[in-house]
């Protein structure tokens, strides 16, 4: 039979779970969508010519939800811009939480691992006609002029706090605390340890 638009958009989103359905024209003027999905036959009958304009997305809705309850999922990973997939809907608020600061801080530790430096060349002294000035006294590092002293103020020394943790404390999200943990880590203001978190170094003094 010669397929119309709305029986075509069937066609295609059945093909986005990898399925190829057998169209059947009825005596009664309908046409039915026949498939097999997790070792089930499943039917989706439709009429020849809808007039209904929400016919299309009533039936779209009722394929999706019988591919769901026969375990199939669409082919491919969905782009971002995409709406979550019936699966990510059903996540908890502290799964998501979960999920995000895992990712956060794996991306933290791509970031602060140690790179492969060529070595340097021995530098040669530039002869000065005056007197070198003696080096400054060593200063004890401390805190101060770092910016964001709320990230300071909820920090701990003697115990470790996830990022999720630190931001919802600071009122911030987890990106953005993540990036400036991450950003005092290379300075050496405080310590990261996978599966526990963060903490102030102790060799920096309290504000």
């Amino acid at each position: 039979m010669r397929l119309t638009e709305h029986h075509r958009k069937l066609v295609d989103e059945l093909s986005r779970y990898g399925i190829r359905p057998e169209i059947v024209t009825l005596g009664s003027g309908h046409v039915q969508l026949r498939w097999l999905a997790g070792n089930k036959r499943q039917a989706l009958t439709t009429a020849m010519s809808p007039g209904d304009h929400r016919a299309l997305k009533n039936e779209l809705s009722r394929t999706r939800r019988m591919l769901r309850e026969a375990g199939i999922k669409p082919n491919g990973t969905l782009p971002l811009a995409c709406p979550p997939t019936p699966e990510a809907v059903t996540l908890s608020l502290e799964e998501r939480v979960a999920q995000l600061e895992r990712d956060v801080t794996m991306l933290l530790e791509t970031l602060t691992a140690p790179a492969t430096v060529a070595p340097v060349a021995p530098s040669v002294p530039v002869p000065v006609d005056t007197q070198p000035r003696a080096p400054d006294p060593p200063r004890k590092q401390t805190g101060k002029g770092r910016g964001g002293s709320w990230l300071w103020r909820v920090l701990r020394y003697d115990d470790y706090l996830t990022c999720s943790q630190v931001a919802q404390a600071g009122k911030r999200t987890v990106t953005s605390t993540g990036a400036q943990l991450s950003n005092w880590k290379q300075r050496g203001y405080v310590q990261h340890v996978r599966g526990l978190g963060w903490r102030k170094d102790r060799k920096v003094e309290e504000l």
